[in-house]
């Protein structure tokens, strides 16, 4: 973007509609060439800043348009490395005293302070004096004080490097700059696009900056995929929300490359402008891309990042949240922007997040940015979407909806409660999260979720027990099964829960059921033992047991039982519930586990 005053505009159509002044590579081409000549020169030769404007502004002269000049300097500035001189002069200083301690602020105070006791320096040899004082205390040279005293003015600023462009690339990033700084004072940005690649890619910059927008399709069809599919979308402008417009309007100019880059689309806003005639006033701007001028270019990504970052956007807290999600490891796989829900009425929900588990979807909305008439239209959508009537993906969509509870303004909250508490009546219990600060707390879904765990593997296991519990005796007491064991005659319970996509849990589950209460009692063996043994995630058949066990008489040391068991391919966190299954007690000396021995619980010497 460049800055507002820089801005050139046209009012056409008996003063109702507004068009910005673009540049085109046949009028402007030579401007644009010797602005980034100018800047060459000057990085090569390390001049001051000041300097390079001195020799902007005799261009500027000439040209005879200021703002445009200064519109292309803003852009061009942002691919310099401008630096302090100080790091220049730094063998002059004193080699006792640290660089930071003689910056330029310190230097001022200092002067500042010295000139307050002895009042004002109303003569050459009084401030001299003062001078000379200060550059003593600061063991800096006499000389050198009066070279840094102003060394970090913007103008005094020496220019390091600049990243080089071409002309016609310069003239593209600036149209595309220009429409940017028209829109950070629009109502309402509406445009369309045709094909599927296309949307997905603009809407989910719409959802990663948190913009508040509606879309409706021209046509009705359950699924937006076809590359003939044509959308509009409706995006809420900074000037028609109430905090953070200057946030706001940043994250809307950011989406402007993206829909350049379609091949087909069309843009219509609604300008707010100042004039001394009407005061505010509400112009129309319209560019469609067969009438746009040249916009299209990847330079807009090549501005020299001192920052140490990869990223060109900042992160979002959609971003956040995901990162956060999938850190708690809950089993649930977390999915942006997954399958859009078109309405009957060809309006079109596309959801944040989508949480599954096991076929279980639970879908998550993210309203940052919002305005009343915002959070009505959305309400809307989500009574036709949890009714389950409006779609056929989502028949009975679980969803939670997070608000960011910071413009819950004293002013307008009352204007804003009943849409709340009726978006409460839709959702089920805790689904309505109120979050502040960008961060969307976890603890409700989460515990959510567990819910969902704990129902879906009883009503697992209710399917699933009878063939898991067959599967689990073919293993064991076949001869095939046991050669699919191999060796070892462990088998982990993961490869089951798998095998039925299924959670661990079921597998327990079913487990237990076949001897409630008691999974060390089966009527498998004429003793009542069991044909295997359970330890964690494994099973282990009984002949191995009884192997087992016969080493372990022979080891006393925990560290010789860990290289018996190791042997079985059971993990070491499940050793010692495998000792204690088989009736050893560990014997700790200390933190070294190789210091611990074992023994049998009857063991009492």
């Amino acid at each position: 973007m460049i800055p507002q005053q820089y801005l050139r505009i046209k009012i056409l159509n008996k003063g109702n509609e507004m068009v910005p002044v673009f540049c085109t590579p046949d009028r402007d081409l030579s401007l644009f060439s010797t602005l980034i000549r100018e800047y060459e020169q000057a990085a090569q030769k390390q001049e001051k800043k000041g300097l390079l404007i001195d020799s902007i502004r005799m261009i500027e002269s000439n040209c005879g348009d200021a703002r445009l000049v200064r519109g292309i300097c803003n852009l061009l500035d942002k691919r310099c490395i401008f630096v302090s001189t100080l790091r220049q002069n730094a063998n002059k200083l004193s080699a006792t005293r640290d660089i930071p301690n003689v910056d330029s602020k310190v230097i001022r105070r200092e002067l500042y302070e010295e000139s307050a006791k002895r009042q004002l320096a109303l003569s050459i040899d009084k401030r001299n004096e003062i001078v000379q004082t200060v550059a003593s205390r600061l063991e800096v040279d006499r000389d050198l004080l009066d070279e840094l005293v102003w060394n970090d003015l913007d103008e005094n600023l020496q220019l390091q490097s600049f990243s080089r462009l071409q002309p016609t690339d310069l003239i593209a990033w600036y149209n595309l700059a220009v429409v940017q700084t028209l829109l950070f004072n629009c109502t309402n940005l509406e445009f369309s696009l045709r094909g599927g690649a296309n949307w997905k890619r603009v809407l989910r910059d719409v959802k990663k900056h948190g913009l508040m927008y509606n879309i409706r399709s021209q046509k009705s069809p359950r699924y937006i995929s076809s590359e003939n599919d044509k959308i509009v979308c409706s995006v809420e402008g900074p000037l028609n929300i109430i905090r953070m417009t200057e946030i706001y309007g940043t994250a809307l100019a950011k989406l402007v490359p993206n829909i350049l880059k379609s091949d087909d689309w069309s843009m219509q806003a609604w300008i707010v402008r100042k004039s001394f005639a009407v005061g505010n006033k509400v112009y129309d701007f319209r560019l469609t891309k067969n009438a746009a001028p040249i916009m299209s270019s990847p330079v807009y990504y090549l501005v020299p990042n001192t920052t140490g970052s990869d990223s060109v956007f900042d992160s979002s807290f959609e971003q956040k949240f995901a990162t956060k999600f999938e850190q708690c490891q809950s089993g649930w796989m977390v999915a942006r922007e997954p399958d859009p829900i078109t309405l009957a009425d060809g309006k079109v929900f596309i959801p944040d997040f989508l949480l599954e588990r096991h076929g279980q979807r639970v879908y998550l909305e993210i309203v940052g940015f919002w305005t009343i008439d915002y959070l009505k239209r959305k309400i809307d959508k989500l009574t036709s979407i949890i009714s389950g009537q409006e779609n056929e993906n989502c028949i009975s969509c679980d969803i939670f909806i997070a608000i960011n509870k910071e413009y819950l303004t004293s002013s307008i909250y009352k204007d804003v409660e009943p849409q709340l508490q009726r978006l409460r009546s839709l959702l089920r219990n805790d689904h309505l999260i109120l979050y502040e600060r960008g961060d969307v707390p976890l603890k409700q879904i989460l515990s959510y979720l567990k819910l969902l765990d704990r129902e879906l593997v009883v009503r697992l296991a209710d399917a699933f027990s009878k063939d898991i519990l067959l599967e689990v005796d073919r293993l064991i007491g076949t001869e095939d099964g046991k050669a699919e064991v191999g060796l070892t005659g462990v088998i982990p319970l993961f490869d089951l829960a798998a095998r039925y996509n299924v959670p661990i849990e079921t597998v327990h589950l079913a487990l237990q059921r076949r001897e409630p209460g008691d999974l060390n009692s089966t009527d498998s063996n004429k003793d009542g033992s069991l044909n295997y043994l359970l330890v964690g995630p494994h099973l282990i058949r009984k002949d191995k047991i009884l192997e087992l066990q016969a080493s372990l008489l022979k080891v006393n040391t925990l560290r010789d039982a860990n290289l018996v068991i190791d042997k079985l391919g059971i993990p070491q966190f499940h050793h010692i519930d495998l000792l204690s299954e088989l009736g050893y007690d560990v014997i700790w000396r200390g933190i070294d586990a190789n210091d611990a021995c074992i023994k049998p619980h009857n063991d009492m010497t």
